[in-house]
């Protein structure tokens, strides 16, 4: 997921993409511990993506841009 990407999306979108997120993170956590995903790697991804959205978003309500 781009920063680019995140930019053309309202804030609506934005804060529905960073709940999915969050709930990816939250699988993706159970499924480390319990030992049925090896890729640990993604929960550095998501936790980036998260970063990205939530950046976004705070410029966006900055700027005045609410949408």
């Amino acid at each position: 997921m781009n920063a680019s990407e995140l930019n053309n999306k309202t804030i609506a979108e934005l804060r529905d993409e960073l709940h999915k997120q969050l709930k990816v993170q939250v699988n993706t956590k159970f499924k480390v511990s319990m030992d049925q995903m090896t890729e640990t790697h993604k929960l550095k991804e998501i936790r980036q993506n998260i970063a990205r959205i939530k950046t976004v978003i705070t410029a966006k309500t900055k700027n005045g841009d609410e949408q």
